[in-house]
């Protein structure tokens, strides 16, 4: 029989994987399940647009889905101008400066820049509000890059409120249960070693306790399944699923954090269960 795990709740779960596997919709089956369970607690799930595209506006946009999801979406703009107003107490001129070209120049040229002010925004957002907050991060690469955008700037500055804001943004993350990591991917081969490889990379950057993954599109998954009536391609590849399934239960950075996905073509209507020892 399986054993459930579970975990205790976070304030921070950043999802990711590679593009088009499905992390934008697991993110939001993830988003409907923790609301559900925490009806007492704001629930927000974010994206963020890494464009660096500084004339997008709406800080804080609320999207209506059908299900009544509410999804926000940061924006570099006015994320950047409300962290300078805190900075220098004056919405005013920190709005006047932010429309200076200069100012875009300086935001647009300095790489990392943008994720560091998300980071600060996201955190706010917790902080005030006490909300749990679901993340639909940029891909794996994008992801490690906001981590090392933290580390970077620390060194670049070394002293000042910049780096004050950022020593204290790593004491919050490094708290214990604060941060959850949550890697969405097909099941392939290559995904052990790259998954292992992406906790090693982030260990460098933040403390990284237990990683979900979140194994999305499996044939082997779906519920009442008869492999008779399946012609031989999809027997085999269900046989190919249940044998890697049966590698990542051995391998000990996987194991009881692993929660598969059937594969369904409706996926925004699935309720997502519990993580599984599998």
């Amino acid at each position: 029989m399986n054993k459930v795990q579970k975990f205790p709740l976070s304030s921070l779960y950043m999802f990711t994987g590679k593009g088009g596997v499905g992390k934008t919709e697991v993110s939001r089956l993830f988003y409907k399940k923790i609301k559900k369970e925490n009806p007492n607690r704001k629930v927000y799930l974010i994206q963020v647009d890494t464009s660096s595209d500084f004339d997008a506006k709406n800080n804080r946009s609320f999207e209506k889905q059908k299900n009544d999801q509410e999804i926000i979406t940061l924006h570099l703009k006015e994320c950047a101008t409300e962290y300078m107003a805190r900075k220098i107490h004056s919405k005013r001129i920190a709005s006047w400066i932010s429309s200076t070209n200069f100012y875009k120049t300086i935001v647009s040229m300095l790489p990392g820049l943008n994720y560091l002010i998300y980071f600060g925004k996201i955190l706010k957002i917790i902080d005030e509000e006490e909300a749990i907050i679901i993340l639909d991060s940029p891909s794996s690469g994008h992801l490690l890059a906001m981590f090392q955008s933290l580390d970077n700037f620390k060194k670049i500055f070394k002293v000042g409120p910049i780096y004050n804001d950022i020593c204290l943004m790593l004491e919050i993350l490094n708290q214990e249960n604060y941060l959850k990591l949550a890697i969405v991917s097909q099941l392939e081969e290559i995904i052990l070693n790259e998954t292992i490889e992406l906790q090693y990379n982030l260990s460098e950057y933040i403390k990284v306790d237990k990683i979900l993954y979140f194994i999305n599109g499996l044939y082997s998954q779906i519920p009442n399944l008869n492999k008779s009536d399946l012609p031989n391609y999809l027997v085999e590849k269900i046989s190919s699923e249940e044998n890697l399934l049966n590698q990542m239960k051995e391998n000990k950075i996987f194991k009881n954090n692993i929660l598969p996905i059937p594969y369904i073509t409706e996926l925004e209507d699935y309720q997502l269960g519990e993580f599984n020892a599998l």
